[in-house]
């Protein structure tokens, strides 16, 4: 470091230069493997900066309904917003490729469901019909708890099947007895499946009509009805007014109705 004067005519003058020449021979002399120490630390440091955000000046605008509606048929199935703005999966529609062949349509016989609840089935699929037992019990916390045990033979082992339902969740295991100590009471296999159970005793359900009730209980989540809206629109309409505004269908819109259920008349429905 230089020192630096300034005389009474405004000259400056320089006087001495303090920089130690040992703090200097060490600078020098710094050891690859300290370089590269330090190298790597502010490595670490660093960071990729994030891209800057896009304006819409900087996409390539998609198509709009209306462009698209003057084009030739076929028509894309999904059209996505001009800008972007959120993805949207499935929207490959390569029209200008042969199409692979058909496969045959679905048996008749198949259902597909919406939704699944496995858990709410396990009661009429493992214990129902079948010799099991029912218990009953107060918890502080979980609240009441009713508890389902049944005796298995899966393969070549022996397993204990056990179904507990709390007002909060329903908890399901099915534990080998070869991997017990000893055979657990009830109340140690309803801490089999969820450590939570704090309490003393179990009951036995005496009910002669306890299982339809609890089978009933299981499957009440269960929805078999579902409801979808379906809405006809003609060629080049692109607003809700025009969709909502169609008084009258088209055969072949008809002939779709048809084809998805049976049409009935709304009670008292004056729309």
């Amino acid at each position: 470091m230089h020192q630096i004067t300034w005389k009474n005519d405004g000259r400056i003058s320089q006087t001495s230069n303090t920089l130690e020449s040992t703090h200097l021979t060490h600078s020098l002399h710094l050891s690859p493997l300290s370089a590269l120490l330090k190298n790597s630390r502010m490595d670490e440091q660093r960071c990729t900066l994030p891209p800057p955000l896009k304006t819409e000046e900087d996409y390539i605008p998609y198509p709009s309904v209306h462009e698209v509606l003057k084009r030739k048929a076929p028509f894309p199935l999904i059209l996505l917003p001009q800008f972007g703005g959120y993805w949207i999966e499935g929207t490959n529609h390569d029209l200008s490729i042969i199409p692979a062949e058909e496969e045959p349509p679905p048996c008749p016989a198949s259902q597909i469901k919406l939704e699944s609840n496995s858990i709410a089935k396990i009661y009429r699929k493992h214990f129902l019909g079948k010799e099991h037992f029912n218990y009953y019990s107060v918890d502080t916390v979980l609240g009441h708890l009713v508890f389902s045990v049944k005796y298995d033979v899966i393969g070549d082992q022996e397993h204990l099947r056990l179904l507990l339902r709390s007002k909060f969740k329903t908890c399901h295991d099915v534990i080998p007895i070869s991997c017990l100590t000893e055979f657990p009471n009830v109340v140690q296999m309803a801490k089999l499946v969820c450590e939570e159970v704090n309490v003393d005793r179990f009951y036995p359900v005496l009910y002669p009509k306890a299982s339809r009730l609890i089978v009933t209980f299981d499957e009440h989540v269960i929805s078999n009805n579902f409801k979808f809206g379906v809405i006809y629109q003609k060629f080049g309409q692109t607003s809700e007014e025009e969709l909502f505004g169609n008084n009258k269908e088209s055969p072949a819109f008809i002939e779709f109705l048809e084809f998805l259920g049976e049409k009935i008349e709304l009670h008292d429905f004056k729309g």
